[in-house]
């Protein structure tokens, strides 16, 4: 796998979530540092450093790029009826960020966490939808030798929707630890969670998810699926799904698949003259793209 075309793969990220919206609102750049928070003026977007962290108060359609030199917690509000576009870069040891949408808010957001070799990082996120609400979250993580994702998602009001993408590249003896926890304490709502793993050498994955729905909780859809791909017979993927289910006129799944490339796949590239490891690289790039 090449680790610095995956790198820029995933920084490209946010410009694609960006050039998805048709808003002509301007993006607002932030910077955060450990002397507080920097950034182009917006009517669309407020913000304030408090003793709990770092708050971001969305108004009407704002679209916001965040770069984080800073472990102070991020959280995040968007009012009733708000639209939110978020792509947040950062190579900080320890980055939480806190999204909360009342009734009728959309956010689609991207959350790229780069580490440097031989450090250990963690990321976590929490997603708190009101009714109506709708999150859509990615977050790919790449480059420490160690990584702890957190993902938590809480759809508080009826028909609040969520789904959560995690992508995870992994090589040489690199260690990645997922959590999640889908949670529906009211009816009618809806969570979906996709974990991509690629693993080369010796890495190793271990993806924990949770969902929970409460007494009388009907009518919700949950989904969690995790895809693993093999690129080295050393690496190894381990996923461990739970699911508490107190009502009974819901829909839940859960899957695991783990596979290495198609040995056609290669041979049809090698055909047309493309050298294994491009080859490769072209295979590892569509696995996250299909998503």
């Amino acid at each position: 796998m090449q680790t610095g075309n995956i790198q820029k793969f995933f920084e490209d990220g946010a410009t694609r979530i960006f050039s998805q919206e048709n808003s002509e609102t301007s993006i607002v750049s932030l910077a955060v540092r450990d002397d507080g928070i920097v950034g182009n003026a917006s009517p669309h977007l407020a913000w304030k450093k408090t003793d709990l962290g770092i708050v971001l108060e969305v108004s009407g359609n704002a679209r916001v790029e965040i770069s984080r030199d800073d472990d102070t917690p991020l959280f995040v509000r968007c009012p009733s009826g708000s639209s939110l576009v978020l792509a947040e870069k950062t190579n900080v040891p320890v980055a939480s960020t806190s999204l909360h949408l009342d009734e009728n808010a959309n956010a689609q957001c991207f959350f790229l966490q780069s580490g440097l070799p031989e450090t250990s990082v963690k990321r976590t996120l929490q997603i708190v939808c009101a009714a109506h609400a709708n999150a859509t979250a990615t977050l790919a993580n790449i480059g420490a030798s160690a990584t702890e994702c957190h993902v938590a998602t809480h759809l508080n009001g009826e028909a609040a929707k969520s789904k959560v993408r995690i992508f995870n590249a992994l090589w040489a003896e690199q260690r990645c630890t997922v959590r999640t926890t889908q949670s529906h304490p009211v009816p009618g709502t809806a969570s979906d969670v996709l974990c991509l793993n690629a693993l080369d050498g010796q890495a190793r994955s271990h993806f924990f998810g949770s969902i929970v729905i409460e007494k009388n909780a009907h009518r919700c859809d949950a989904y969690q699926k995790v895809r693993n791909l093999l690129l080295s017979d050393e690496a190894v993927a381990e996923s461990r799904p739970e699911l508490e289910i107190l009502a009974n006129d819901v829909r839940c799944s859960h899957g695991a698949t783990s596979a290495g490339i198609n040995p056609e796949e290669l041979f049809y590239f090698a055909a047309r003259g493309i050298p294994h490891s491009t080859a490769t690289q072209m295979l590892v790039e569509a696995f996250f793209r299909a998503a």
